[in-house]
């Protein structure tokens, strides 16, 4: 495996509503923490807001409880995580439900009536296992879009999937936390595009290595079969429902390469249909360069500040 692609993750959009059906939303979890029976901790966010519960152990009494607040409105997601110490942080998976909203507090919009975000940094077996499940997710729910990537380190990765940057921490100067480079700054200007964006039935972000597309999508690419034919990737799968499954490459390893890279920009162009019109252009070069790996944050210590 490529050092420096040590963390997998996948985001889907659901049109489904869960916050109206919490015992759904409970055989969802469920179904989430049997892939991975080492998940330990659970916490929810509250709604309308960036602030979280305590974080607590993860068993059927917390889940219940945490339940019973989302049914009530008072949270909008729940995250499930193995940890074991501030710095070690296997499996991260947040479950946001409920009406899409702007929060002008944390500039951004909340939920996306079911998104599902996961990232691990076990292995590829795990991820494949994961990614299997929510192919079949996609049968039982009304789907919209996703995608799957990875990164050399946790928060590069959950910013790509949550549509945000958080900069550099520097540990000799705290004040200046989210400090950013010229590249990052150009990055954001994308990543803000994709959190804005609130019609993934109809658009996509960029191509990624793993893209879920609906029906609509593969209408405005030209249709299934010209997808399968001429579409420059490794797999095409076709999914229940008229949705399919675009793969880049055989193994999600495969990333941090020029090859890659160049890939992923054809496979853009091939998507170009399905992108939105006003789409900044994506950077389709890697971040994982030696300077900015000894640079990056400690991933504890800015996720723990963004909580």
């Amino acid at each position: 495996m490529n050092k420096q692609s040590n963390c997998t993750g996948l985001l889907i959009y659901f049109n489904k509503d869960y916050s109206k059906d919490i015992d759904s939303l409970y055989i969802l979890i469920k179904s989430l923490c049997k892939v991975s029976s080492s998940i330990n901790k659970i916490y929810g966010m509250y709604s309308q807001s960036d602030k979280f519960t305590r974080t607590k152990k993860f068993n059927e009494k917390n889940l219940k409880e945490l339940l019973e607040m989302a049914k009530k409105g008072t949270l909008d997601q729940i995250s499930l995580e193995e940890k074991y110490s501030d710095i070690d942080l296997p499996i991260g998976i947040n479950i946001e439900f409920g009406k899409r909203s702007y929060v002008p507090k944390i500039k951004a919009y909340k939920s996306h009536n079911l998104q599902i975000d996961l990232i691990t940094k076990k292995s590829s077996r795990l991820f494949e296992n994961y990614l299997n499940l929510l192919k079949k997710k996609i049968t039982d729910l009304d789907f919209q879009y996703g995608i799957a990537s990875t990164a050399n380190n946790y928060l590069k990765l959950h910013e790509e999937l949550n549509a945000s940057i958080y900069g550099f921490f520097d540990p000799k100067n705290p004040d200046a936390m989210f400090i950013k480079t010229e590249k990052e700054k150009r990055k954001e200007k994308e990543l803000i595009f994709y959190q804005n964006l609130d019609e993934y039935d109809k658009y996509i972000r960029r191509a990624y290595w793993a893209n879920f597309l609906n029906p609509t999508h593969v209408k405005k690419i030209g249709g299934i079969e010209k997808i399968k034919k001429e579409c420059p990737v490794f797999l095409v799968e076709e999914l229940p429902g008229g949705n399919i499954y675009i793969q880049l490459t055989e193994k999600i390893e495969d990333f941090g390469t020029n090859k890659y890279y160049k890939k992923l920009k054809i496979l853009d162009n091939f998507l170009k249909p399905i992108k939105h019109p006003d789409c900044p252009d994506p950077i389709f070069t890697s971040t994982n360069s030696s300077k900015q790996e000894q640079k990056a944050p400690s991933t504890t210590s800015t996720l723990s500040a963004e909580k």
